[in-house]
């Protein structure tokens, strides 16, 4: 069917052709120099070249080759302040802007852990699995009211005792 008076026909992009899927039936086979892995890498962060392989980068099965873009040292290190970031966050959440245990008052953070007051942290350990992962997923949530903040002298004392070492009529 011709195309209508005044309209152009349509331009048919050449990897939708059946020939061209035949030929090349990836990016990668097609050979251009724009999919070949480079052999060495510039880390974004640290700026030092090294060796494009799984010993010095992490990989990233949505890159096109593989692997991340920064090297295992400096992806280490972010990761680590991210996780750090959001644990300070979701203190500062439940601190109500100044993080302290709810039974004896110890405010440096080092020391402070979250606990569930009604003893169901098995539930959401294996539904959210530890540490990121769970602090994550309490900011998704918008920061559920199950939890509280103790230090980890009165949280292991409740884990133990069923009571904190503090107080022995809490």
């Amino acid at each position: 069917m011709p195309p209508a008076e005044g309209s152009l026909p349509v331009p048919v992009w050449q990897g939708s052709h059946p020939a061209y899927r035949v030929l090349f039936p990836s990016p990668l086979a097609c050979g251009c120099k724009r999919f070949a892995k480079p052999t060495t890498w510039r880390c974004r962060v640290c700026k030092r070249t090294l060796p494009f392989d799984n010993d010095h980068f992490t990989t990233d099965r949505h890159n096109i080759h593989g692997l991340k873009w920064d090297c295992k040292d400096c992806d280490r290190k972010s990761c680590r302040e991210y996780g750090r970031r959001l644990r300070h966050e979701v203190l500062m959440h439940y601190g109500n802007g100044h993080p302290a245990c709810a039974c004896c008052g110890e405010d440096n953070v080092v020391f402070l852990c979250l606990d569930h007051i009604n003893n169901d942290g098995k539930q959401d350990r294996q539904k959210w699995g530890p540490g990121v992962g769970f602090y994550l997923m309490l900011k998704r949530q918008g920061f559920p009211g199950h939890l509280q903040i103790l230090c980890y002298n009165c949280n292991m004392g409740r884990a133990l005792l069923g009571r904190c070492p503090h107080h022995p009529s809490w």
